[in-house]
């Protein structure tokens, strides 16, 4: 309330004050809607406590668009690498970067980000992230990074130039993966997000809005998926399909980009003896499997049939590509071809190699995994089907013809020459050798390449999407799907390929 004293005010004064009120905008002060956001059922693992040294990548979904930003990222929503810290990328020529970075950023200690900062941090970090992402034999040329610009008066913001004695073989946008950040007490690190991230008891952890930033922001209470599902006012819950309960409605869907299917070992026709899992019995094999009927009886129809381990949603996906259709008949016609043969209708199928019965014997990657029972069930009842025993074990005994598992690539580049970073079934498939053929590596260094610049070459994945899927190397059984609970404003799908999903989501 404005309170005005005074006697025998000039009524021209009395005007001259009533104009200068109406141009003052009173805003009631912003409030947040909640103070704590519980966040359960986690699909995504979680990474290492910062202050102990682990530092994971900045795509990571709670670290990356959060806590622990990169300088530039990936943006698949529009296909296109982007300044995320940075307010621009100047390329001068082939040799020289210049890097200018966003004013106002904070290190989590509530000190400002400095031109000296950001310098020290390309110095270090550039030539690593190049091996790291482009591969470990790619050169890192000989270059200067000139002194940063700081901060002037006029509101220039921190700058920092790199200049190559040769011209580099990847691009400005190597860094895209990396978290920036800087050592902070004896061992470990701080970043420059919105966010602090510390782990708290039993895996969960917590996002604590960082000093330095104005704007006033939720805590984060993340819980990983089979933690507690506490149902609070201000609350967002991922709940797999495998965990919901028969008869359920999901009204908000989210297509994680995760796949269950079967990796298999491949044969060669040419060895006597051996069961040789070629590519017609591998396409035979996934045609006897009820992928539809397994997606709406395990997992109640959240997630997507697919036709590789690539995420559907991703540029690099080949929507060309179509579903095998479920077949028995042709399943049973292409085994006879390959030499499995079944002489009566309810007799063993017998290799006509060995002239013994076709037993295939597949490690449970992940044992203990909802749905993996029936998984298992499905898959020896369909191979059943046409005289084929089926054997599951949790040990790799060396003569494993498959492996059923989770297919997890580091989202959102989908880059598998980071083998340190996939999950096991990934790494499991860097050492086939499928992907040890040369034109199979080439695709995939070309596109990891392209990554490192503005418009990364999709093409390139998709076409090893068709290869892969040729060889059928790889058995999809469905892109893994959660029900996302949430207030009313949250979107009925979450999409992925959005790099801001999670902020958007709980601010």
């Amino acid at each position: 309330m404005l309170l005005i004293h005074g006697k025998g005010s000039a009524p021209g004064e009395w005007l001259r004050l009533r104009k200068l009120l109406s141009k003052i905008e009173f805003k009631a002060p912003a409030r947040l809607r909640f103070a704590a956001l519980l966040i359960t059922g986690w699909p995504f693992s979680m990474p290492g406590d910062p202050s102990k040294g682990l530092l994971p990548s900045s795509n990571d979904a709670t670290f990356g668009r959060l806590a622990c930003p990169s300088l530039t990222r990936l943006n698949l929503k529009e296909r296109k690498s982007e300044p995320l810290l940075l307010r621009s990328i100047e390329i001068e020529s082939t040799k020289h970067w210049k890097y200018n970075l966003k004013s106002d950023l904070h290190w989590w200690s509530g000190k400002s980000v400095t031109g000296k900062d950001l310098t020290q941090f390309i110095s270090e970090q550039i030539c690593a992230a190049a091996s790291s992402s482009v591969g470990k034999e790619v050169a890192c040329p000989k270059h200067e990074i000139r002194d940063a610009t700081e901060p002037s008066r006029a509101g220039q913001a921190p700058s920092a130039r790199v200049i190559w004695q040769t011209t580099p073989s990847f691009g400005p946008y190597v860094m895209n993966e990396v978290p920036f950040a800087r050592s902070s007490g004896e061992s470990g690190f701080e970043c420059a997000g919105l966010y602090r991230y510390r782990v708290a008891a039993s895996g969960s952890a917590e996002l604590v809005p960082a000093p330095g930033y104005q704007q006033k922001r939720p805590v984060l209470q993340i819980e990983p998926a089979g933690g507690r599902r506490q149902k609070s006012r201000s609350h967002v819950d991922f709940t797999f399909g495998s965990a919901m309960q028969s008869g359920q409605f999901c009204s908000r869907e989210a297509l994680v980009p995760s796949v269950i299917g079967i990796l298999w070992s491949e044969g060669d026709d040419g060895a006597p003896g051996a069961k040789a899992l070629s590519a017609p019995v591998r396409k035979a094999l996934t045609q006897l499997l009820p992928r539809g009927e397994l997606l709406r009886a395990g997992a109640l129809g959240l997630g997507d049939l697919v036709t590789s381990f690539i995420p559907r949603q991703h540029p690099g996906y080949n929507q060309s590509l179509r579903i095998r259709p479920y077949s028995v008949e042709e399943a049973s016609l292409a085994l006879e071809k390959a030499g499995w043969q079944r002489m009566k209708a309810d007799s063993p199928r017998v290799d006509k190699k060995t002239g013994k019965p076709v037993v295939l014997e597949f490690l449970i990657q992940e044992p203990g995994s909802a749905g993996a029972d029936l998984l298992q069930k499905v898959i020896s009842d369909s191979l059943a089907l046409l005289g084929i025993q089926a054997e599951f074990t949790t040990r790799d005994t060396g003569s494993i013809d498959g492996v059923i598992g989770n297919f997890y690539v580091e989202w959102p580049d989908w880059n598998l020459l980071r083998g340190d970073r996939q999950g096991t079934l990934a790494r499991r498939f860097i050492q086939s050798a499928f992907f040890q053929q040369q034109e199979i590596q080439r695709l995939f260094r070309q596109y990891s390449q392209s990554l490192s610049t503005a418009t990364p070459d999709f093409m390139s994945l998709q076409r090893f999407h068709e290869k892969l899927y040729e060889a059928e190397v790889f058995s999809p059984v469905f892109q893994m799907g959660s029900c996302l609970d949430r207030s009313a404003h949250a979107p009925a799908k979450l999409d992925f390929t959005d790099p801001d999903w999670l902020r958007q989501l709980v601010l």
